[in-house]
């Protein structure tokens, strides 16, 4: 029997009026908007149901903790929320007819300098029955970040418990609290936060303005990376989803491997990798320490926290779209987005690696499936190597001996050169770090990165992960030989 003759110009599925051309196939918008949400489900469903061979079709089983969906307010993430609410896949003020997989979801939105938060964004994710949060980026120098989204979002403050504070019962002492506090206190508390905020922005302004203009949006990267993990893990949920697109994956890889990250770029590129595991701060472990000092309990089980941290996994549910399709779903669906991204500077190879993928796509739309699809067969071919301070992916094992052998451009510093030339080093700060400290501890890329970095501040977890290092480093026989040859006997 002959295949029916759809109508020139009609929908590739129903023959109704196309309004949307993906690749070669024309879409009206009914049957656009299925083909969306098939795409989406077929990569979010596979990786959360508990089976070997999983029905990429069927709604995957309830999850055990929450869900935080990190909203840019681009097409990708947009799109995702809109389809993780309307399959009922995000718990939210309504009754739904079946169990939620997420029962409790937050969104988050990181504002970087130079721009505005949004309200339409704000309004919108609330118009959902989901809660929303508002983080700067020079929030990744507070340590106290973790303790003000938990009361922001009423989560309870306790490690370990993430049961909602309820308010009615605690509305009395609240009450009470507020009596006893005068008008100049509550100055006096707005104009500290007022303080320690300037005092934030002014570190990451000194902290991009001790790089390379090249190198500033591989650090913005990082340490959205870092403020992520960081609201997630004080969240105490289960997964972070994450909106980014097929495009941006190809850009990803073009520009991880052009940095020299190909050692663990194939840990970024799957659709639900175990993430990293977000410790607590030098405060809360000096704290630890001294509750199991009291109650001779070993640190970690002191306090019902834990010193080893949160681990969240990471989604990438839109990874299978390109950023021209998730655009189109917004226009479909009415969705407002806005694109902006901080850092993107025309010398950086992000900056150069966007617009080449973006250029090339016009002209050759299989670009991307590409380089998304040569990267998918990629794999970690390393072992349990010690993480970089700065990425918190696995250091390339032998960065320093290698590039010994290699570089032609380093010359050693003797002792009196040193002494002579070089001035005395002053006194560090706290969040300052010594370039001969950071270095041999940074994995090829970031080393890469921080090259020709001036003296300036580092983010909390740079510090706390330079400390980890050093405390959990091995010392070598010549090590400690070298150590006590004062003390041996001829």
């Amino acid at each position: 029997m002959p295949r029916p003759r759809r109508p020139r110009g009609g929908c590739s599925r129903c023959g109704a009026k196309a309004q949307y051309l993906v690749r070669d196939l024309l879409f009206c918008r009914p049957c656009f908007t299925k083909h969306i949400h098939h795409r989406l489900g077929r990569t979010i469903n596979g990786p959360l149901a508990a089976s070997s061979r999983p029905n990429i079709t069927a709604r995957p089983p309830p999850q055990a903790g929450g869900a935080l969906l990190a909203l840019s307010g681009g097409a990708g993430s947009t799109a995702l929320l809109d389809y993780l609410v309307e399959r009922r896949y995000l718990g939210t003020a309504e009754t739904p007819r079946v169990p939620p997989v997420w029962p409790t979801a937050y969104a988050v939105h990181v504002v970087f300098p130079g721009a505005d938060e949004k309200a339409w964004l704000r309004a919108m994710v609330e118009r959902r029955g989901i809660k929303y949060l508002s983080v700067r980026a020079e929030d990744v120098f507070d340590p106290s970040l973790g303790r003000r989204i938990a009361r922001e979002a009423g989560v309870a403050e306790d490690e370990g418990d993430d049961t909602p504070v309820d308010a009615a019962d605690n509305a009395d002492a609240d009450a009470d609290a507020v009596d006893t506090h005068t008008a100049d206190t509550v100055t006096d508390s707005d104009t500290t936060t007022d303080t320690a905020d300037t005092a934030n922005t002014a570190r990451l302004a000194a902290l991009l303005a001790s790089l390379r203009p090249a190198s500033r949006p591989t650090v913005h990267a990082h340490i959205l990376d870092a403020v992520l993990d960081t609201v997630a893990a004080s969240l105490r949920v289960s997964h972070l989803v994450l909106g980014e697109t097929a495009t941006r994956e190809a850009q990803r890889v073009v520009a991880g491997t052009a940095h020299g990250r190909g050692f663990s770029l194939p840990l970024d590129l799957v659709t639900l990798s175990p993430g990293f595991s977000v410790p607590p701060p030098s405060s809360v472990l000096e704290t630890l320490s001294t509750a199991s000092a009291a109650s001779g309990a070993p640190v970690g089980e002191a306090g019902g926290g834990g010193a080893q941290g949160h681990r969240v996994s990471r989604l990438r549910g839109a990874r299978e779209l390109t950023v021209k399709e998730a655009a189109l779903y917004c226009h479909a669906r009415g969705l407002q987005t806005f694109n902006f991204r901080e850092g993107s500077e025309r010398r950086s190879v992000e900056g150069l690696t966007e617009r080449f993928v973006a250029t090339l796509s016009t002209r050759h739309p299989a670009t991307v499936g590409a380089i998304t699809r040569t990267a998918a067969k990629l794999t970690y071919t390393g072992g349990d190597e010690p993480p970089c301070p700065l990425c918190r992916r696995p250091a390339d094992p032998g960065i320093r001996e290698w590039r010994a052998r290699a570089s032609l451009t380093f010359l050693p510093v003797t002792a009196a050169a040193k002494a002579e030339g070089m001035p005395a080093k002053a006194e560090e700060a706290a969040d300052e770090l010594d370039p001969h400290e950071l270095d041999p501890l940074l994995c090829y890329a970031c080393s890469t990165t921080l090259r020709g970095r001036k003296a300036g501040p580092m983010p909390p977890f740079v510090v706390d992960g330079v400390r980890r290092r050093n405390e959990a480093r091995r010392v070598s026989q010549d090590e400690m030989r070298a150590a006590i040859a004062d003390f041996l006997l001829e």
